[in-house]
């Protein structure tokens, strides 16, 4: 188990993942971030 767990840390630790353009390309818009996504959609969140 131990020996799993620091092959997949070692694999994972490559530095930061590229960033691709994948949403714009399919939605043709940018992709919003999660900040803006989480105002959008607080009242789905909240109680009524």
């Amino acid at each position: 188990m131990v020996s799993s767990l620091l092959n997949l840390w070692e694999a994972a630790d490559h530095g930061l993942a590229t960033i691709a353009d994948t949403t714009e390309t399919l939605i043709g818009r940018p992709a919003r971030t999660f900040r803006q996504w989480a105002r959008e959609n607080a009242g789905a969140f909240t109680r009524h």
